[in-house]
């Protein structure tokens, strides 16, 4: 956005007045909360077990 000059309220024009002067870096940090948040929670039940590879040797006698 800083190589075209672009901001916010050229993009999103239906915007409030507020929202529109919002730096483009808040908003960034906004969405990777977000992003953080929902990929958190989507893995949050998976859990990682680790076969048993010890074996056992069983002797004759």
């Amino acid at each position: 956005m800083e190589l075209g000059n672009i901001k916010i309220g050229q993009l999103f024009p239906y915007l409030p007045q507020a929202m529109k002067d919002l730096n483009v870096g808040i908003i960034a940090l906004f969405v990777n909360i977000v992003v953080l948040v929902v990929v958190s929670l989507m893995t949050k039940n998976f859990t990682y077990t680790q076969q048993d590879t010890t074996s056992t040797v069983e002797q004759k006698i």
